[in-house]
């Protein structure tokens, strides 16, 4: 999710993309199938794993969040959702 339950965002705003998790593992943020830079292999148990990221583009964007929990009983999983990348506001 994002923060506010937002799905859109200015090109260049930085937003928090936040991952709810039920079992302890690694989490990979990733956007368009692409690791987010600082966003990778991060511990985390059960609860919430967050990344900032900030779009440098401006169009619909994939972001995921990909689970390997630590218990290998435990199965992969992701999710995701679509975000739209609008024009910058404002000046630079």
């Amino acid at each position: 999710s994002l923060a506010g339950g937002v799905t859109q965002t200015p090109k260049g705003k930085a937003v928090v993309v936040t991952a709810t998790i039920d079992k302890a593992g690694k989490v990979t943020f990733l956007a368009d199938g692409k690791r987010i830079p600082g966003c990778f292999n991060l511990s985390a148990s059960a609860g919430t794993k967050t990344c900032n990221w900030t779009p440098t583009v401006q169009k619909q964007v994939y972001l995921s969040a990909a689970l390997t929990p630590t218990n290998s009983v435990y199965k992969n999983s992701s999710s995701g959702m679509v975000i739209s990348v609008t024009r910058r506001t404002g000046t630079r």
